[in-house]
């Protein structure tokens, strides 16, 4: 199994690969209470396209924080995904992307 890092270090290197600009939101999950506590993982940029994607290997699900950012978004009709381990061996994340 990957570990998450592994897992983020393999999308931001397949997105810079195929012209996305990558912004990785590393401190987000060190600061609980903060309000940029449970931000997405990543944010991707390309061609007009604007998503955010928040990445969790085996069965991690989203915390509180993560959640309420991700309705937030939503609502705000934003696209934003929910990336694991699976999407990157099966080739979705590598679809996605290209």
């Amino acid at each position: 199994p990957m570990s998450e890092d592994q897992l983020m270090k393999a999308v931001i290197e397949m997105a810079e690969w195929a012209g996305w600009r990558t912004f990785h939101c590393r401190d987000c999950r060190k600061n609980p209470g903060e309000t940029s506590a449970g931000f997405p993982d990543l944010v991707l940029v390309r061609d007009g396209h604007l998503c955010f994607v928040e990445l969790k290997v085996q069965r991690n699900t989203l915390e509180p924080e993560q959640e309420a950012w991700r309705t937030a978004l939503c609502l705000a009709d934003m696209e934003v995904y929910i990336w694991r381990e699976q999407d990157w061996l099966d080739g979705t994340i590598e679809g996605f992307l290209q």
